[in-house]
């Protein structure tokens, strides 16, 4: 009877210490799921941040920035995180606001399916912007056509955007598009020219023949 009580009162000790355990274990994942929330939100707070040093814009427009980074995230595999560090580099280089959140979504895409990382991809391409007045609309054309000539050439698409950089201020005077400046970057880096060595020659190229054709006569057929 002893022995008996003995191992009924052991039973009841063990489903005792079962049940404060699963509670312990249960209290402890829900703390731990809490604290990395809070580390998540913690870090959007810090990146965001950096938006907003550079994006000039209301309250009501940064908390529609932040709606709208968090719900892209969402629809591409790239951290609301690095999307953020990307829209602050668009303000840095003067996308307009209402822009930002498309223009990271496309630099993000490059990131993934490019030699180039969404950060390069948003510094390069901005400056380009700047320097053609290259519209909002046309980022996502712009950037089709350089993965194109990316996947049909010996050139990297990273080659190809660091030639275009080096030109586009030449290409943008002698009128010559987006599109055109591409091709021709992706045709001088395709045959081993470099941005850093002939960047700053074609560019020159490109002068000498505007001015030939303004001037035209004899220099024109030289």
């Amino acid at each position: 009877h002893t022995r008996q009580q003995r191992r009924r009162v052991g039973e009841f000790f063990l489903a005792g210490v079962v049940a404060l355990r699963r509670q312990f274990l249960l209290g402890g994942l829900g703390a731990h799921g809490d604290w990395i929330g809070m580390q998540a939100g913690a870090q959007f707070e810090s990146a965001f941040a950096g938006v907003r040093k550079t994006v000039d814009a209301t309250e009501a427009e940064y908390s529609e920035l932040s709606d709208a980074f968090k719900k892209l995230s969402s629809e591409i595999p790239v951290t609301v995180i690095e999307l953020l560090k990307v829209g602050e580099a668009a303000g840095q280089m003067g996308i307009q606001k209402e822009n930002i959140v498309e223009f990271s979504k496309v630099m993000a895409e490059l990131g993934i399916t490019t030699d180039l990382s969404a950060d390069q991809a948003a510094t390069a391409i901005a400056q380009i912007a700047n320097v053609t007045n290259l519209a909002a609309d046309q980022f996502d054309e712009f950037s089709s056509a350089l993965v194109a000539l990316g996947n049909s050439g010996a050139s990297t698409e990273s080659q190809i955007l660091m030639m275009t950089q080096r030109i586009a201020g030449a290409a943008e005077i002698v009128d010559i598009s987006e599109g055109k400046m591409l091709a021709l970057a992706a045709a001088f880096t395709d045959v081993g020219i470099s941005a850093e060595l002939g960047g700053s020659n074609i560019s020159k190229t490109l002068f000498d023949m505007n001015t030939a054709v303004i001037k035209g006569g004899a220099q024109l057929e030289a």
